[in-house]
């Protein structure tokens, strides 16, 4: 994304883990939350870089801001040949402490909540009572897809989860203690590859 922003060539951007100290209070990962978060500060900041550079570009150019385009990491003056690429303006504040094109960016963000349609065909044994899913479609939408095996690991992840806790999973309690008697998998099943035959993720997404 701020490659992308900043029309940067893939590879040059680079990001480094936070610091465990900090304590940043979160809860479960869910619904894309990090990526509709921190991914739209990563926009913000990549699109104030490129900003907060345009009156850099001009000074070195000696032409008026309002005359610059950019494009390709490039500033170049509208209808002209002149222009100065933005590394070459980042490579001119390393000299400064702090960096002139230093960006600090916050923001919040609400929740989202993607539509979906999921579908099961389930089969069932008249003899044993076995219940097999011999296709499971999904279909989702999305939004913007920045990683599609992600996405639909996610889903097919979400599924068989599901299905292990419907099919597999029955939690039963002692009547007189209230013990959990199925609390290992010494007495219930973990699902397995078989468990479905056919997956169908379908994602009404732009990429």
């Amino acid at each position: 994304m701020v490659e992308r922003d900043a029309n940067r060539r893939a590879g040059e951007a680079q990001s480094s883990p936070g610091s465990y100290d900090r304590r940043l209070h979160t809860v479960s990962s869910a619904r894309s939350r990090s990526l509709s978060g921190v991914g739209s500060v990563l926009r913000m900041a990549a699109q104030a870089l490129v900003e907060n550079a345009r009156p850099l570009a001009a000074c070195a150019l000696g032409i008026d801001q309002s005359k610059l385009t950019f494009a390709r990491g490039e500033f170049r003056v509208r209808g002209g040949r002149l222009g100065i690429a933005l590394e070459r303006v980042i490579a001119a504040g390393f000299d400064k402490n702090p960096h002139p094109l230093n960006v600090r960016m916050a923001a919040k963000f609400g929740g989202n909540y993607p539509n979906g349609c999921h579908v099961a065909e389930v089969q069932i044994d008249p003899q044993t009572g076995a219940i097999s899913v011999v296709r499971y479609t999904a279909v989702d939408d999305c939004g913007t897809v920045i990683n599609p095996t992600v996405v639909e690991g996610q889903i097919v992840g979400g599924v068989v989860q599901g299905l292990g806790q419907s099919l597999l999973e029955h939690a039963t309690f002692d009547p007189d203690s209230g013990q959990l008697q199925t609390g290992s998998f010494m007495d219930y099943a973990l699902q397995r590859a078989g468990v479905v035959r056919l997956f169908d993720v379908i994602e009404q997404a732009k990429r």
